[in-house]
């Protein structure tokens, strides 16, 4: 199964939502999830970046968050 990467920011009202589903699909699921937090973590940020030409046109031209990606 292929790993997730949730990108995901601290502030974000919509992550915040998220992360209850996002956690029983991990442990009730057994989906392979890596959540990544951009907005404080340039690391983090610069992957999301480096995925942009995949994530953007299906974003509205955009990096937003939350946003999952396949690995």
């Amino acid at each position: 199964m292929e790993k997730k990467i949730m990108f995901w920011a601290r502030e974000c009202p919509h992550c915040k939502n998220m992360m209850p589903l996002v956690d029983r699909l991990i442990d009730e699921e057994g989906i392979e999830i890596e959540k990544l937090e951009i907005w404080h973590n340039e690391e983090n940020a610069d992957l999301m970046r480096s995925y942009k030409d995949v994530i953007a046109p299906k974003c509205g031209g955009q990096l937003r968050t939350p946003t999952f990606f396949d690995t």
